[in-house]
């Protein structure tokens, strides 16, 4: 019984694994899209977050981290 627990455990955690890579990814290309439309197409905070499908409050937070990334490269 312990046997098929642990590899019901392992496949859970796999699985979960393969979930959080993808949702990154995803993510990934939604934080690309936002940058995008911000830089060359001149849209505000809350038109380019409306237009990539994440809150106002979360495009307020990638701007944060944009301004640190600028700040860094300097």
């Amino acid at each position: 019984m312990k046997a098929r627990s642990s590899a019901a455990t392992a496949a859970r955690q796999r699985g979960a694994a393969k979930s959080r890579a993808k949702y990154a990814e995803q993510a990934a290309g939604r934080r690309e899209d936002y940058a995008w439309l911000r830089e060359e197409q001149g849209h505000s905070i809350a038109q380019a977050a409306e237009r990539v499908g994440v809150s106002y409050r979360q495009g307020q937070r990638w701007e944060a981290l944009r301004r640190q990334e600028r700040e860094s490269a300097r």
